[in-house]
């Protein structure tokens, strides 16, 4: 309810315009864009908190609440958007992906994942002050992909502005609260992140990352297949990893 719009509401609840008119002044709001904002606020900034007294949710309350988020997430994002993007980071000359504060380890994901499946990936680091000497790397047609949820730093919107003034194309994968960066980005798919734990989820916006992955492999089809198989001999060859195609050399298993 925080970003759908009174009218998608009405379509997806079967009901007229006056009937949710009479249920939101029930409610005691007086219009849909002061309890469209009052969700926001209580939806947004998310680490629920137990009231004393109250019975603490389980493991199967975390399953239940990510499935909502996945599948919420999904509903509001348009899947013209989806491929778009799959061929926009599949044809794009470098990706880059940043993650800022918590977010930080979605973009190592996202950058192992997409970096399995074609070149040219590279991680902007989480440290500001690395920032100016890695977007003056972006060229016209590269895209940068920002995972940025709660709590963003102030200065995001000029950091998105200045990538595009250079020629990227910018994705933020966000959450339901941001704002401004949300509106220069140009693309911003935004995820809920509920959870009954005392921090927020991110299992879709992993699950973002695991449909651009799926996508960008299938687009460049037999060119992300030989580099998948380059990485896997490589990996075989320099890293002291055990895998299914070697055994480690003292002969045990893990």
């Amino acid at each position: 309810m925080g970003h759908l719009r009174k009218e998608a509401l009405i379509r997806l609840a079967d009901v007229s315009r006056s009937t949710a008119d009479r249920l939101v002044r029930r409610l005691g709001y007086r219009n849909y864009r002061e309890l469209q904002q009052s969700v926001r606020n209580d939806f947004s900034w998310g680490a629920p908190q137990v009231p004393e007294g109250a019975v603490a949710p389980n493991w199967s309350d975390v399953i239940e609440a990510d499935r909502f988020n996945i599948t919420e997430t999904f509903s509001t994002i348009d899947p013209a958007e989806i491929e778009a993007l799959c061929e926009r980071v599949a044809s794009a000359p470098k990706v880059w992906v940043m993650g800022l504060r918590a977010s930080v380890g979605l973009a190592e994901i996202a950058t192992h994942y997409l970096g399995q499946v074609r070149r040219g990936v590279h991680g902007i680091s989480g440290d500001s002050a690395t920032w100016s000497r890695d977007l003056a790397l972006l060229d016209p047609g590269d895209v940068l992909l920002i995972f940025a949820f709660r709590r963003r730093p102030t200065v995001l919107p000029r950091l998105i502005t200045e990538a595009r003034r250079l020629g990227a194309t910018t994705v933020l994968i966000t959450d339901i609260s941001a704002g401004a960066s949300a509106r220069v980005a140009d693309h911003a798919l935004r995820c809920s992140g509920q959870s009954p734990s005392p921090l927020i989820s991110f299992s879709a916006a992993i699950t973002i990352v695991n449909v651009l992955t799926l996508g960008v492999a299938q687009r460049l089809g037999e060119a992300s297949r030989k580099h998948m198989d380059d990485v896997n001999k490589l990996v075989r060859s320099v890293e002291a990893v055990s895998s299914p195609y070697q055994r480690p050399r003292d002969g045990t298993a893990d």
